[in-house]
């Protein structure tokens, strides 16, 4: 686990146990309750082993377990068990005040008539190609003829101005790699359910992009009936850092 996860982990909430658990198609989603009894739900993509024999592990228990203690086990697991981790983890987070806001408008504003580098594929994509003056898309699963290489990003990182880069680099362990690859000065946006919302992300990149669930039971419904992530309901789509 990479240090700044470490340093996520420490600081997370010791004492939240697992009230419900469901891994979505898309989406992971995992109800945690406090000491106090407030509940927290924390979300994470989906990751899929590709294979018939990927999945949880045999035997794991998750309903009244100690949060923190689950995704500290699994997070370097494979597949579904690193999300079921990093959802586990953002669920158990401490609070903090956050801005309601897309990450689509803040990438559109600081991204207009400026090089965009974009680590992931998101819909706000066919947007920055009219209003960028360059744009460049990466995934580790090309979804466009557009796409580059991770290879070429990376060469490409240090000219950008604006770089938007997935959660998910978080939780396959190519996020320090690739802000190592950037521009100090380059305004640097981490964004998708994924994303833990806390301030320590906030020493590598300028503003964090996540999901606030106000309401738990709903967009749980939602997830089990395999509704994408957009098509979920009880959420809010929020940021810390630097938005302006």
């Amino acid at each position: 686990m990479i240090a700044l996860l470490d340093e996520i982990f420490s600081q997370a909430g010791k004492d939240f146990t697992i009230e419900q658990a469901s891994v979505g198609f898309f989406t992971t989603g995992v109800v945690s309750v406090s000491p106090k009894g407030k509940k927290y739900c924390g979300l994470a993509s989906t990751l899929k082993e590709g294979v018939c024999s990927g999945g949880l592990r045999a035997g794991l228990k998750l309903k009244g377990e100690n949060t923190l203690n689950i995704a500290t086990e699994l997070v370097s697991g494979t597949g579904p068990e690193i999300s079921l981790a990093f959802a586990c983890l953002n669920s158990c987070l401490p609070e903090v005040n956050f801005l309601e806001i897309n990450a689509q408008e803040i990438i559109e504003t600081r991204g207009a008539g400026k090089k965009v580098a974009v680590i992931g594929h998101f819909p706000f994509v066919t947007r920055l190609y009219e209003i960028a003056s360059v744009l460049k898309v990466s995934e580790l699963s090309p979804k466009s003829e557009k796409d580059i290489t991770a290879q070429e990003m990376e060469k490409f990182l240090g000219e950008v101005d604006v770089i938007a880069l997935t959660a998910l680099t978080l939780m396959n362990g190519t996020f320090e790699k690739i802000i190592s690859s950037c521009r100090r000065d380059s305004f640097k946006v981490l964004l998708g359910p994924s994303a833990p919302m806390h301030p320590s992300l906030l020493n590598y990149v300028d503003c964090v992009c996540g999901t606030f669930v106000c309401d738990p039971s709903l967009l749980l419904s939602d997830l089990s009936e395999g509704k994408s992530f957009r098509l979920l309901r009880g959420k809010k789509a929020v940021a810390i850092g630097r938005i302006s």
